[in-house]
């Protein structure tokens, strides 16, 4: 079975930040009146407060309102001069995902990627805590903060695209979701500090493949292994095409195996004759949508002889390999069945025993004498 690993290390960004991120919290008092906005279609303050908090004061009911509203789960509409508030479309998104989003705007420090192995793009994110001025005032502070403001820079366009009004849960964090509610047009390149390798691999009978992210983000260990789409029969067929196999791929007519034809010379060791199977080194490979890969190496590709020139040269290969032991009348004729049977596609002729045996007396003396003996000796 043919394995496809594709890997490539990560091009990651690290930036500084202004922008408004929420994070997910779990807040049973607001999922509660949440629900509650769900079962009875609105809320209002003296409801919420019979209802979820045994009759306490309506104050306590309109803080937990507020609250929602502040973070937008909530919409103030009126009805017959009263207030009620029902669930947003965030709201529901909340009580949906069990998730309730709570905004902090403030500086941030995010490290993302651009590659599509990640299409979410964020691989960590944390608040930055900005020195404070009087930190500031020392000759070293001051050329900091230059060299801070040169490293000031537009956001990529793909960056927007892929957070803005998100919601994300980080590659190195997979306990936390973010949503970016809003980002500043520029922000501050930071080295990233970050070494994430990303391998794809693609098994040739699954419906999927496996990709894993390995690595460290300033210092802290990543690594995470989820399925993806990408499967043996949509890949196989490019990396045919890369390497100019498309031609040379083909199905045998009698065992329907798939098998690479190969020409008998192509074969350097005794491995790759006797198990009829190749590893290929690959340089850069490419797969539609998920760009270009490191240097690789395709372990076990079944391969064929190319020719009937090139099965018989393998052919008597075998046969001579399989030369171990005296060769007694009838044996040679059963040996030679037996390697024909490795060769479906093709009619392999073999020579009487005395003249394959006459060759290998220089190059294989063993092997002419299990030959050579037996019809000296007439057994």
């Amino acid at each position: 079975m043919i394995k496809l690993v594709l890997e490539r290390p990560l091009k990651i960004q690290r930036y500084r930040i202004i922008a408004e991120v929420a994070r997910a919290q779990k807040r049973d008092e607001l999922y509660a009146v949440l629900l509650l906005a769900k079962e009875r279609g609105y809320v209002f303050e003296k409801m919420v407060s019979d209802v979820l908090l045994d009759g306490r004061p309506k104050t306590v009911g309109k803080r937990l309102i507020q609250i929602c509203v502040t973070h937008k789960l909530f919409v103030e509409e009126e009805f017959h001069g009263k207030k009620n508030y029902i669930l947003t479309e965030m709201g529901q998104t909340a009580l949906e995902e069990e998730k309730i989003f709570i905004p902090e705007r403030g500086t941030w420090e995010i490290w993302v990627t651009d590659d599509p192995l990640w299409p979410s793009a964020l691989i960590n994110i944390k608040p930055f805590d900005e020195p404070s001025a009087f930190s500031e005032t020392g000759r070293d502070k001051k050329k900091e903060l230059e060299e801070r403001r040169e490293n000031m820079h537009s956001l990529p366009d793909w960056l927007f695209d892929r957070l803005q009004g998100q919601s994300i849960t980080p590659l190195a964090d997979r306990n936390a979701d973010y949503r970016f509610n809003e980002l500043e047009e520029k922000g501050e390149v930071v080295t990233s500090e970050a070494s994430i390798t990303a391998t794809l691999s693609i098994p040739q009978f699954d419906d999927s493949s496996d990709l894993r992210f390995t690595g460290t983000v300033v210092g802290k260990k990543c690594d995470y292994q989820e399925q993806h789409t990408m499967t043996f029969e949509l890949a196989w067929p490019q990396i045919l095409e890369q390497q100019g196999w498309l031609e040379r791929w083909r199905i045998q007519q009698q065992t329907q195996q798939e098998v690479l034809d190969v020409a008998y010379p192509e074969l350097k060791t005794d491995q790759e004759r006797s198990s009829f199977h190749k590893d290929y080194p690959i340089s850069k490979p490419y797969l539609t949508d998920l760009d270009r890969f490191d240097n690789t190496i395709i372990d076990n590709v079944p391969i064929a002889p190319a020719t009937e020139q090139d099965a018989s040269h393998w052919a008597h290969w075998l046969l001579e390999r399989n030369t171990n032991r005296y060769v007694l009348k009838g044996d040679f004729e059963i040996m030679q069945n037996k390697v024909a049977e490795s060769f479906p596609d093709y009619e392999i002729t073999f020579p009487e025993q005395s003249d394959f045996a006459q060759p290998l007396r220089r190059t294989n003396p063993r092997a002419y004498w299990y030959l050579q003996a037996p019809l000296d000796w007439q057994i």
